[in-house]
């Protein structure tokens, strides 16, 4: 691929997933063996959730990112139009195109909050309205994994109300499945899609490939995960042992200020991988490793073993505080907890996910602090 012949490496490759679904069942299993029986709490019984936190909620969230459009000079007109319309002005401002990042991320709240809105009273019409925004904005910044955070966030809330059974979700696959493949199709012209938000002229070209096509560019990981295995076997590149995984978490943290020409060290791992490819066009066409590389090249295969082992005890153990959730905010909470980990599975990057996660715990952090003053939330 990309004229890097990694074909010897497929074995090696499979291989480690092999190590990371044995791992991750383990993990599960371990702490199931382990648990105490809980009292399971029927979602039927939960209190109506607040319609006010999710309108304000999601206003800022909007406000946050029109913010941001304005002070990166980013049209706004191409950001909620798509770019559709042809609009390729530009707002002039002297702050740099790259924006206020933690402006933008406060897109990451409309998860939880749209998910904390099929609680409410809210009308179907005022529901479809506030994530129909939504998805314009993420499709905006040309990302999927947003939308399928979302989707997965509404399937298991759909099948924890109606009870899962096979019927439950053979009838939720009939909706979901159109939806994904949709998905594809349209997000094959992200890159259109962020040119015109930054008012790069651009034609919206047919994407002619099979659907089958599309699913396999769409789910290509395992390819960048065996050019990463090629390159630090042949090159005898060492492990990470944390700089990529952890290191890179406080570096995004701390100010740029604090390093040398105001400018933050790249991810080693994200170079190593762009670097093995030994092709430019690799390098921007998005091929990324996922989680079971990222552990790779940290600690190799046993960085795979600890890491989904971790997460699958992990998983069991949020698995069981959603079985028992004692209200509204609690049960989504571990929803999006668990729904959270699809981006940390398919990105790789933990950076990433960390600071995507932090946005999306927000909304729970300001609810748990009114609730430690005493602050009623009254439908």
């Amino acid at each position: 691929m990309f004229g890097n012949y990694i074909w010897d490496y497929y074995a090696n490759t499979i291989l480690n997933y092999t190590y990371a679904l044995t791992s991750f069942f383990l993990g599960y299993l371990l702490f199931l063996n382990k648990r105490k029986k809980v009292k399971l709490i029927s979602i039927q019984n939960y209190e109506k959730f607040s319609i006010n936190f999710v309108r304000v909620g999601m206003l800022i969230g909007v406000l946050a990112y029109v913010l941001w459009g304005i002070t990166s000079g980013k049209s706004l007109q191409n950001i909620f139009l798509l770019g559709l319309l042809g609009f390729q002005d530009k707002v002039n401002t002297a702050v740099e195109l790259g924006g206020n990042n933690y402006l933008k991320l406060m897109i990451e709240i409309f998860i939880p909050i749209l998910s904390l809105a099929l609680f409410t009273s809210m009308k179907k019409i005022e529901f479809s309205f506030w994530l129909l925004i939504t998805i314009v904005i993420y499709l905006s910044q040309g990302f999927r994994y947003r939308i399928v955070l979302l989707l997965i966030s509404f399937s298991l809330i759909y099948l924890f109300r109606n009870k899962v059974s096979i019927n439950k979700i053979l009838k939720l696959s009939l909706l979901v499945i159109p939806i994904l493949i949709l998905l594809l199709e349209f997000t094959q012209y992200r890159k259109s899609i962020r040119q015109s938000v930054v008012g790069i002229q651009t034609e919206f070209q047919v994407n002619d490939r099979p659907i089958f096509d599309t699913l396999f560019a769409s789910s290509r990981n395992y390819l960048a995960n065996a050019s990463l295995i090629k390159y630090m076997v042949e090159e005898n590149i060492t492990y990470g042992y944390g700089d990529t995984m952890i290191m890179q978490v406080f570096i995004r943290m701390m100010p740029s200020s604090m390093f040398n020409n105001g400018v933050k060290p790249d991810p080693r791992g994200l170079m190593i991988s762009n670097k093995s490819w030994g092709n430019r066009d690799a390098m921007y066409a998005g091929e990324a490793y996922d989680a079971v590389g990222g552990a790779y090249y940290e600690l190799g295969s046993l960085g795979v073993i600890i890491f989904f082992l971790l997460l699958g005890f992990i998983v069991g153990y949020v698995n069981r505080k959603m079985y028992s959730a004692k209200n509204v905010e609690q049960f989504v909470l571990y929803v999006i907890i668990i729904s959270s980990f699809f981006q940390l599975l398919t990105r790789g990057y933990l950076p990433q996910f960390f600071f995507t996660f932090g946005f999306m715990m927000l909304p729970f952090i300001i609810i748990k602090l009114r609730k430690s003053k005493k602050v009623v939330i009254h439908v």
